[in-house]
């Protein structure tokens, strides 16, 4: 790996890293499944985080051979913003109408995959977040040029920085879990992850559609 490539995945790794602090349906999910289970919230993770490779890489050929009008950015925002409304609507629904601790079986941890996956690929602002950090990224790196070693260098970095965090979102729950549950009960813990998803979502759409 040369140095160009070196410092593109610097920077794409702790833009992924820092950017997916940011509460959202995946983080949301993990920190969920984490209280039950650490293997179902990193199965989880690791559905979660493939998303970021695909966008990541869709921001990159935009980046490089087409131009995303005002329009097409502003609607990926809208259905982005709709998306983490309707997620979190749906884990306080959840929440409510279920305060039994669940326990979760062997297959529904392999199938944590698939719904990491389906929570990630929703969140269709990636493209704009991946596009503002490549666009900042070829000020020091040409976009373009050696295109299969640039853009696997950026969907690696990408899911790597993602899926980092999201461990250090499960090492932090599941070694602090007892005192959790101690205090808060599982179903007020998962209302309110919705409720600040529900919050965030509209949020966006509000800022969006004023």
């Amino acid at each position: 790996m040369n140095l160009s490539l070196l410092f593109l995945f610097g920077i794409v790794f702790f833009s992924s890293l820092i950017g997916s602090l940011q509460l959202g349906p995946v983080n949301g999910a993990v920190i969920k499944a984490a209280l039950h289970s650490r293997s179902q919230a990193l199965w989880i993770a690791f559905g979660g985080v493939l998303p970021e490779a695909i966008y990541s890489g869709i921001a990159y050929y935009i980046l490089s051979f087409l131009h995303l009008s005002p329009f097409q950015s502003y609607s990926l925002q809208l259905i982005g913003a709709s998306v983490i409304t309707l997620i979190g609507v749906g884990f306080v629904y959840q929440a409510s109408s279920n305060h039994e601790h669940v326990h979760l079986h062997p297959l529904a941890r392999k199938a944590g995959v698939f719904y990491g996956f389906m929570y990630g690929i929703g969140n269709m602002q990636l493209i704009v977040f991946w596009l503002s950090v490549l666009g900042y990224s070829s000020t020091a790196v040409h976009i373009g040029h050696h295109q299969l070693a640039q853009v696997s260098t950026i969907m690696l970095a990408s899911t790597l920085g993602a899926f980092a965090t999201l461990c250090i979102f499960t090492f932090l729950v599941t070694h602090n879990k007892e005192r959790i549950l101690k205090y808060i009960a599982p179903h007020y813990i998962n209302m309110g992850i919705g409720a600040l998803l529900v919050c965030l979502g509209l949020y966006q759409l509000v800022m969006l559609l004023w």
